[in-house]
């Protein structure tokens, strides 16, 4: 128990000191941003939506927060621009489930939670808002409940377990209140097993069995102080490693009797909440929740990608295909549903006058409004110039599944074709303005130079006139002209 406790404090304080140092060496000013004028409106929605149900911040007051204030302070609002890592598996079921899995599952189901919510919910939601009809129907799995049922305030799994901690309960008595609290929440089932200490969870993926054996142990989420004391810099060549446990050896050290049998935090822990008493502020749990919630309001505020990895089997054999355990990741993951919806639904909305700045240079200029009164007369005109473009260019019309769009009383709502047609266009249209810009410099900068050169051949005609005291023949102007031609020729090569 206490290699594991102190490989894992090594891993964290290691993390958390690469993270702050790349903040550090970071110009906060050169942010290249998340958010844009033309980026997806559901931003509004999921934070909402995020602050109401995937929320999983427990009963870790400001203690808590402070505990881990050397990790957070790595972690910067999603605008200011910031270096972070996201250190997290998916979802797992090993034999037996402990505290560290139940976190990754519900990490894992938060996860889940907003990419329902960014892809399925907030378009379906904008879409009857605005009075738009969907013909695409996408029933996906709302994993609101389990979410409840693990992080909730005060009767959530991880809540009830920071009680427990606190009044030294046992892991027999918190398994019987988790049961009498949720005897009748379906999500929670009881294992085929009988063990006194087990209980199954229905996650969005199946189902887990969980062993709350070591629940309690493992929530403390602490290393005594007499494996912290190896790590002075009496008894430790290793610099890095005593910088690692600072605010710890510091506090260690602050009495003449080391070590005296009080306990350290794994994670990293400021030396003003180490002066506040012998015992650790906060939980693992406690931790956990205040992590994950910063990460959620990283996300609320950016334009995610999401990438789905799928295992091939169970059993991480190479070059092996099990058809059934890809099948079941496939459904779990809603993959289906996300590709219906991007090939016959609208996936994409934008507001009419973020669509006119990112669109309206496939239109003609005279013909543009430019008034935001006028934003929706001048989607309609873009939208035109983007039918016309179909129409000859058959080769565009056939590149995308779907090529719809429809006009809400706010957004403008674009299927994944639509929006792939609209910047191929653009992509085009920019390079052939380039391409004019760049020849229109080229030529002005050649007859810029021109006057010169020509004085220049004129000033060597003259010289050679004076030299040999007659007028060139037909043949050395012949020549001369060619040496004129020669040299807007270099010029222009030049030029290129």
């Amino acid at each position: 128990m206490t290699r594991d406790s102190l490989a894992k404090a090594l891993y964290c304080r290691t993390v958390a000191t690469i993270v702050r140092r790349a903040n550090s060496l970071k110009r906060l000013g050169s942010t290249l941003g998340t958010l844009s004028s033309d980026s997806n409106e559901s931003v509004h929605n999921q934070a909402e939506i995020a602050s109401q149900h995937a929320s999983t911040v427990g009963t870790a007051g400001s203690k808590s927060s402070k505990s881990m204030a050397a990790l957070n302070n790595a972690v910067r609002h999603a605008t200011d621009g910031f270096i972070g890592i996201l250190d997290m598996f998916g979802f797992e079921d090993p034999k037996p489930s402990q505290l560290e899995h139940l976190c990754i599952n519900l990490c894992a189901e938060t996860m889940q939670h907003f990419y329902n919510t960014h892809i399925f919910k907030s378009s379906i939601e904008s879409c009857r808002d605005e009075g738009i009809h969907c013909e695409v129907e996408v029933d996906y799995v709302d994993n609101v409940p389990c979410i409840d049922l693990i992080s909730s305030l005060r009767t959530g799994l991880l809540s009830m377990l920071d009680v427990e901690c606190s009044i030294r309960g046992t892991a027999e008595s918190y398994i019987a209140k988790v049961k009498v609290q949720h005897k009748q929440n379906p999500r929670l089932f009881e294992p085929k097993t009988l063990e006194p200490r087990t209980f199954g969870i229905q996650h969005f993926a199946g189902r887990v069995v969980y062993d709350a054996s070591d629940f309690l142990d493992t929530n403390k989420d602490v290393v005594p102080d007499d494996l912290v004391a190896v790590f002075h810099k009496h008894s430790c060549n290793f610099g890095f490693a005593t910088h690692l446990f600072g605010s710890e050896l510091k506090a260690l050290y602050s009495v003449e009797t080391v070590p005296r049998g009080v306990s350290f935090r794994i994670s990293p822990t400021s030396h003003t909440d180490l002066l506040n008493g012998d015992e650790p502020v906060s939980t693992l749990t406690q931790d956990f929740h205040t992590r994950l919630d910063n990460l959620l309001r990283t996300l609320v505020h950016a334009r995610p990608h999401f990438v789905r990895c799928l295992r091939s089997n169970a059993s991480e054999t190479p070059g092996r295909f099990d058809r059934a355990t890809v099948m079941r990741q496939i459904r779990s993951l809603q993959v289906l549903e996300t590709v219906n919806l991007m090939a016959g639904g609208y996936p994409h909305r934008m507001r009419f006058k973020a669509f006119n700045l990112r669109y309206r240079l496939l239109a003609p200029f005279r013909k543009l409004r430019r008034a935001d009164d006028k934003a929706m007369d001048d989607c309609h005109l873009i939208l035109q110039c983007l039918q016309q473009a179909m129409e000859e260019q058959p080769k565009l019309r056939q590149c995308a599944v779907s090529n719809s769009w429809a006009l809400g009383k706010r957004h403008i709502f674009l299927s994944e074709g639509a929006r792939q047609q609209l910047e191929t266009l653009r992509s085009g249209t920019r390079h052939r303005a380039a391409i004019l810009i760049q020849a229109t410099w080229r030529g002005w900068r050649l007859r810029r130079r021109w006057p010169t050169l020509r004085r220049s051949l004129e000033l060597q005609q003259q010289t050679t006139v004076s030299a040999t005291g007659t007028l060139p023949s037909v043949a050395n102007t012949s020549v001369a002209v060619v040496s004129v031609q020669q040299a807007r020729a270099a010029a222009a090569a030049a030029a290129a």
